[in-house]
């Protein structure tokens, strides 16, 4: 029973707040090609790989879950050239608009809270994607 509970609330916490209004609105319904393991990724797959970071951003948790470091390793992965990093800013403002508040300043901190060498620019609605810079 208890799976069954868990199940149900990540099913719930995945299936987005809003309608898909966001993604459409910026271009998101088409997925983008990486280079890692010419696998492509998108909105949901974006989706999937932060929502264990929510708890960190939202500020209720004061480190990661090993979960949210994992796949914030991932995330660094796909982030190959600028166009790589215009689409995550993308996907990333599109998730956190539809999964409700969270702390954009808790995004840059998230590397180092997983002793990964990478940096998550402070991204929030207002965040012009196409200048934002990913170094630190």
């Amino acid at each position: 029973m208890c799976a069954s509970i868990k199940f149900l609330a990540i099913l719930i916490f995945l299936t987005p707040t809003r309608t898909s209004a966001n993604r459409d609105a910026i271009g998101l319904v088409a997925p983008h090609r990486t280079l890692m393991n010419d696998r492509l990724y998108d909105y949901f797959d974006v989706l999937s790989l932060l929502s264990p970071c929510l708890t960190f951003f939202r500020g209720k948790d004061s480190d990661p879950l090993r979960e949210c470091c994992v796949n914030v390793k991932r995330i660094a992965e796909l982030r190959k050239n600028k166009q790589d990093e215009q689409h995550l800013c993308l996907w990333i403002k599109a998730v956190w608009q539809d999964s409700g508040p969270y702390d954009s300043k808790r995004l840059p901190l998230v590397g180092k809270a997983c002793h990964i060498d990478f940096y998550i620019p402070p991204i929030d609605a207002n965040t012009n994607c196409s200048l934002i810079a990913w170094d630190k």
